[in-house]
């Protein structure tokens, strides 16, 4: 046993004397330099693996916040319902209006369209939190096909309207929206909702 733990941790001076059973100050100083050096590069690479993991978040979220914004400006504003299908998964439900998958989310585009067949969309500002995009936006457009049980007006009417979007593994999958009715009703020269 004394041979391997000598062959392990020689005794032996820089000449080569057997020394006593001590250890030198200079293995001190090593040893806390390799600790340092290896503590040093444990702390480098979790700061890395944190960054690249931050960059990736930034990037989803980035991505999630163009998908919305097409969604809005394209499907909504532009009555192109193949944006639907690269955007909406088939899980999507939508909170406001009940619909589920792509060919609910555009049964409600149609529906917008059909009451505002020029309907214009201007997305004012996007924010991201997470895998959730917060779209608002303002919405122009004439009443050809009349809202909600009131007939055809053909008076124009400018609304804002915010729009919350849950994405998941690049996929909308939730939907909430909510907009000025108020003010929408008012332009329209229809009485206030009650309720």
């Amino acid at each position: 046993m004394g041979g391997t733990v000598g062959f392990l941790w020689p005794m032996h001076g820089p000449l080569g004397v057997r020394a006593e059973a001590t250890i030198h100050p200079e293995y001190y100083v090593w040893i806390t330099f390799l600790a340092l050096v290896f503590l040093l590069l444990l702390w480098a690479t979790r700061r890395w693996q944190a960054q690249k993991a931050e960059s990736r978040r930034q990037e989803v979220a980035e991505e999630n916040r163009r998908k919305a914004r097409s969604l809005y400006e394209e499907a909504f504003g532009a009555g192109d319902l193949s944006v639907v299908d690269e955007v909406v998964g088939e899980a999507f439900f939508d909170h406001r209006k009940g619909h589920r998958g792509p060919q609910g989310f555009k049964l409600a585009i149609a529906d917008m369209l059909r009451t505002f067949p020029d309907l214009r969309v201007s997305v004012q500002e996007q924010g991201t939190e997470g895998d959730t995009v917060t779209t608002r936006c303002v919405l122009s457009g004439t009443d050809r096909g009349g809202l909600l049980w009131y007939p055809p007006t053909g008076r124009r009417a400018t609304f804002a309207a915010k729009y919350t979007d849950r994405f998941s593994d690049g996929v909308l999958v939730e939907h909430w929206g909510e907009s000025d009715t108020g003010s929408l009703l008012e332009q329209l020269g229809l009485p206030p909702r009650e309720g």
